[in-house]
């Protein structure tokens, strides 16, 4: 093989880009992990609620699904190991008409499917005991269910993968690459233009990832964009509940959601909205959310005093187009060339499955190194 300045270049220094970088870094293969802004973890990975999921309601067999429980066991021994806050707080499915029973049975029969068989049924009586205020009729619980401080996450990973020997380059702007010789000549600029070596490249960049593919035309079946914003509110003052709240939803269908998830300093936060966006810039919160998100918290949150709501922030998911809208999958596609490597998709729950997706790409890298 070619002599070059690394064995791996990863574009993005998000959640993906890092925990791919901690599991190289490790394995004593050379990494130079770039990022165009100043400090790593700025974009999707710095907005979002923070939930580790238990991978429960993703498509059998699919990839959401497996490395989102692998990357839930990885993602708990981690934080022990590595003093990384967070705590398994569980999470409620919760439902208020009798007939949504059936949705509760739907999520079940799913979490089965995919070999998570710890939910358990309770009545309204049971749910007061843990949550006083919250107004629910039924409900499925799961235990595994968790949150994080996925900041102090990323700062973890990035310092264990430098002391590992890996290269941490901020406002470091991906411009293009040529693959000759057996390895990947890429262009960069930072203060100035440069270029590095690679034999492999992976473009973990998030929403920037279809973009950056076009570029390369490292693969043939490039998907389309289908941008996703989700806009949150804040709770003002000490959280009504211990647990996440979700009213229930019907596996395998995207839809707007006033889900209640409690942060590790005592604090919560409602949401998020669905609506599909052409700009991946545009993080502001519609003033009238307020309004919008207030009768269906109530539903489940009747003492909800609405001063206490405020706006909080907005994440962009980085969805790719399907021909029905279902819920797609991470993509991991090989490029024409050899040692191109594209992830796409990686939405949530992309921060649960974040080791595993560390893990996968490592296994794949090791082939092709």
């Amino acid at each position: 093989m070619s002599k070059t300045d690394t064995d791996v270049l990863i574009i993005g220094a998000g959640v993906i880009g890092l925990a791919i970088s901690y599991f190289l870094s490790k394995n004593n293969i050379r990494v130079v992990l770039i990022e165009k802004e100043k400090n790593f973890g700025t974009g999707v990975s710095s907005r979002n609620t923070e939930v580790i999921h238990a991978g429960i309601y993703y498509k059998k067999n699919s990839l959401k699904s497996s490395l989102c429980i692998r990357g839930k066991s990885l993602l708990y021994e981690y934080c022990k190991k590595y003093k990384v806050s967070h705590k398994q707080v569980g999470k409620f499915f919760i439902i208020n008409e009798v007939e949504d029973r059936g949705v509760l049975e739907q999520i079940e029969q799913q979490a089965g499917e995919n070999g998570v068989k710890d939910l358990k049924y309770y009545s309204s009586n049971d749910i007061k005991k843990y949550e006083p205020l919250l107004n629910a009729k039924n409900a499925l619980f799961s235990p595994t269910s968790g949150i994080i401080d996925s900041h102090a996450y990323m700062q973890s990973l990035l310092k264990i993968s430098e002391d590992n020997g890996a290269i941490f380059s901020p406002l470091s702007i991906f411009l293009d690459a040529e693959f000759s010789l057996n390895k990947w000549t890429v262009k960069l600029k930072g203060n100035e233009l440069y270029k590095i070596t690679s034999n492999i490249v992976i473009n973990a960049a998030g929403l920037d990832s279809v973009e950056i593919s076009k570029k390369i035309n490292s693969n043939i079946k490039i998907p389309e964009e289908n941008f996703a914003k989700g806009e949150y509110l804040r709770y003002s003052g000490k959280a009504p509940f211990s647990h996440i709240i979700y009213p229930a939803l019907i596996p395998g269908k995207i839809m707007e959601r006033a889900d209640a998830t409690p942060d590790l300093w005592g604090g919560l936060r409602f949401g998020p909205t669905l609506q599909y966006t052409k700009s991946k810039t545009d993080f502001n919160v519609s003033k009238n959310l307020i309004n919008r998100f207030a009768p269906a918290i109530k539903k489940y949150f009747p003492e909800l005093d609405e001063k206490k709501l405020t706006l909080d922030i907005a994440g962009i998911r980085p969805k790719i187009k399907t021909k029905n809208l279902e819920l797609e999958d991470f993509k991991f596609e090989w490029g024409i060339n050899q040692g191109w490597l594209d992830i796409w998709g990686i939405e949530s729950p992309g921060l649960t499955a974040s080791l595993a997706i560390g893990e996968h790409v490592f296994n794949q890298v090791k082939q092709n190194l």
